[in-house]
């Protein structure tokens, strides 16, 4: 068994580099790929904003509760 046999973090990258062989792919299937890609960055970037800003919220109740009331 080879011993870097980790599976690839995503099918994207499984279906371009199978058996460490890179396939060619029809300008459709790039184009294809590439939307796929683009799309799942930005659902990434959309679940980072959301966290961010829970982590403000959160950070900023936490300040309210430890600032004294005057």
């Amino acid at each position: 068994m080879p011993r870097n046999n980790r599976p690839a973090a995503r099918t994207g990258i499984r279906r371009l580099f199978r058996r460490r062989e890179v396939h060619l792919l029809s300008e459709t299937q790039l184009h294809d790929e590439k939307s796929s890609l683009m799309q799942e960055i930005a659902s990434v970037e959309r679940q980072i904003a959301k966290h961010r800003r829970r982590i403000q919220e959160v950070e900023g109740e936490q300040l309210r509760r430890e600032t004294p009331n005057k």
